[in-house]
């Protein structure tokens, strides 16, 4: 989700933010991308994401696939995607 923000010392910087969704139900808190390299988008555009596991801390690359529409908007809901962990209930 875009976001807009201040300009930091004259510049103008326009983050966008991701959050990881595992598998078993764990959600990683939301981090920050800044332009202009944007790099978490051009992996995402790349068709690859890579994070850190939380068990290991080992580098994973994972497939990364565009998803629009209902099929976007009913998991965005069902990942309460945007809503940091400690936040959830």
């Amino acid at each position: 989700m875009p976001m807009r923000s201040f300009p930091l010392l004259g510049t103008k910087q326009e983050p966008l933010w991701s959050q990881v969704h595992w598998m078993d139900g764990r959600h990683e808190y939301c981090e920050e991308d800044y332009g202009p390299e944007w790099p978490v988008v051009e992996e995402l555009r790349g068709g690859h994401f890579r994070t850190f596991e939380p068990a290991g801390g080992n580098e994973i690359d994972f497939e990364a696939v565009t998803v629009m529409g209902a099929e976007r908007d009913r998991l965005w809901a069902f990942l309460e995607h945007g809503l940091e962990p400690h936040a959830r209930g």
